[in-house]
């Protein structure tokens, strides 16, 4: 029993390690969003203004990417424009892995926008970019729900 635990433990730590060290150069999917460009639902003036671009990956079209407030965005969504009364809140969540098999990209994090993670909310009172990161990853193996996968940066 000892010795499984060890062995679990010493997984993670050899898994969190190369997972921090594939966060040095993030490539694959990137989400960027522009100021600028309106489209979606009709809003009252003054509004910010977002398009999300996604970089072109191996994943099916269907493959959903990203939720905002409740409303699913698929792969082949993408360019996608959204605009947002000011200070109206808003929530999101990007996908924690797309793909499958040989062709897994699992998200390692955002930049922009002030936001901070995979999920979360933001209020609308700038126009501004967000940035979502993933790379492609191997699955090593699942305990329960919990699965590990090792980024290969390809």
């Amino acid at each position: 029993m000892v010795r499984s635990i060890w062995y679990a433990t010493a997984f993670v730590a050899i898994v969190f390690a190369l997972a921090m060290l594939s966060l040095a150069v993030p490539k694959q999917l990137q989400v960027f969003s522009q100021p600028g460009i309106a489209h979606a639902a009709t809003v009252s003036s003054p509004s910010h203004h977002y398009v999300f671009l996604v970089q072109q990956m191996n994943v099916s079209p269907d493959s959903a990417v990203l939720s905002v407030d409740g409303s699913n965005y698929s792969y082949s969504s993408f360019p996608l424009a959204l605009s947002f009364a000011n200070g109206t809140g808003h929530s999101f969540s990007f996908r924690y892995t797309l793909g499958s098999g040989s062709n897994t990209y699992v998200y390692i994090g955002t930049n922009g926008c002030s936001v901070n993670g995979r999920t979360g909310t933001f209020v609308a009172n700038e126009d501004c970019s967000l940035t979502a990161f993933y790379i492609k990853a191997d699955k090593l193996g699942c305990i329960g729900s919990f699965c590990a996968y090792l980024p290969t940066g390809g």
